[in-house]
């Protein structure tokens, strides 16, 4: 599926060096990102992986299950992911293919491609299957996704009964992941140990579980654009949409939020937008700048009233600085509502101080470590995500 956007609050700041003036096109002041974080070109500088890194396999299996689960109550209901500050989408679309599992661990295909199969694997199987006299056939199968291209799915059969499974982005891949399955079937019978399990299908994976819907918002329209013309590769009834809007505009923000929701939900909300997991990488700081100490408030408690789970990326008060100095050397007015913020040292404690209990909505908090520029990645949760080992 490719899809279309629209915007929000610009989650990029970057702030310690001048790599904000990378990109080729030509911005207003405005829109270079100074003011509200919204810097072009941002994933040049700020790797999408920076942010992935601290998602690993065991982590990504917990949301998953969380995600897709399909709960009694909520038969029928997707599950709604909200990325704010969503820049050019890179990072929530990477987000969303590590979570359906067509991305494994990997920024791009090609990656995925060359490290995650061995095509040796098809010549040795052969080989074992003429010495233990066994018929080896691999059938495949092509399952279109809506932006048009094709993922294969092999299967292995030993006289005409399925021995394994295999899929990916070309015949190739599916056939080695297929023949790698089933020498480890064939070995494990051998040793009469008990196989793993075959993976299944992105098809049968649809079927088992409940949809993703994923909202990108940015309050930069020419971002937003482009997030919009890239193409997404979305399994089944998934969807993933990117719309302007800021959403410290409370007013504004709820009509938003409550469309994508009702248009994506068979007209079915009840009050507030609500979704399943909210995440927000480097965008508090410049609401912070912009709107102070109150404003800053106002916003986590939106966010707590959003979602169950909020993933945060903080910042520390050495990038406000930074901030700071470059308006000042951009000859751009610095916002009155800076020189006025109260926790000037411990902005990361006064910001977990007003999302957790007993102040706050929520109850759990995991850090799941410090990107390279020194911010900490934090998932607070109102109740826990099963195999998530949190930090109280």
């Amino acid at each position: 599926m490719v899809t279309k956007a629209a915007h929000s609050n610009s989650k990029k700041d970057d702030s310690e060096t001048a790599h904000e003036n990378d990109s080729t096109e030509t911005y207003s002041i405005d829109e270079s990102g100074h003011v509200f974080g919204n810097f072009p070109s941002y994933y040049r500088f700020n790797l999408v992986s920076e942010r992935l890194r601290f998602l690993n396999q065991d982590t990504i299996q917990a949301l998953r299950n969380y995600l897709f689960r399909i709960p009694e109550q909520d038969a029928g209901r997707p599950a709604f992911l909200l990325d704010v500050g969503c820049n050019e989408g890179n990072l929530t679309i990477a987000l969303y293919r590590r979570l359906v599992g067509i991305d494994e661990f990997s920024d791009s295909g090609h990656e995925r491609e060359a490290k995650s199969f061995d095509i040796s694997c098809v010549s040795r199987l052969n080989d074992l299957s003429q010495r233990q006299k066994i018929n080896i056939i691999f059938r495949f199968k092509t399952e279109e996704v809506e932006s048009g291209q094709k993922w294969y799915q092999c299967s292995v059969y030993r006289n005409d009964q399925l021995l394994a499974g295999g899929s990916g982005i070309s015949k190739r891949v599916a056939k080695a992941l297929a023949a790698e399955s089933a020498l480890s079937v064939l070995t494990c019978a051998a040793q009469n140990t008990p196989p793993p399990p075959i993976k299944k299908s992105l098809a049968e994976e649809e079927k088992s579980r409940r949809h993703l819907f994923v909202l990108g918002v940015d309050i930069d329209s020419k971002l937003i654009k482009k997030a919009t013309m890239k193409t997404v590769d979305v399994i089944g009834g998934d969807v993933i949409c990117f719309k302007t809007g800021d959403l410290v505009d409370t007013v504004a923000s709820n009509r938003l939020l409550q469309t994508f929701c009702r248009e994506n939900c068979n007209g079915q909300t009840d009050g507030q937008a609500r979704f399943t997991l909210v995440t927000c990488f480097s965008v508090l700081m410049w609401i912070h700048i912009n709107h102070g100490d109150d404003g800053l408030k106002q916003f986590l408690q939106y966010l707590s009233d959003s979602t169950d789970h909020l993933l945060v990326e903080l910042q520390k008060w050495k990038c406000y600085r930074h901030a700071e100095k470059r308006l000042k050397r951009l000859r751009q007015v610095v916002p009155g509502s800076f020189y006025k913020i109260q926790h000037k040292h411990n902005i990361a404690e006064a910001i977990e101080h007003h999302l957790l209990a007993p102040k706050g909505q929520f109850r759990y908090r995991k850090t799941f470590g410090v990107t390279q520029w020194d911010r900490p990645v934090i998932l607070f949760s109102k109740f826990r995500i099963p195999a998530i080992e949190y930090d109280d």
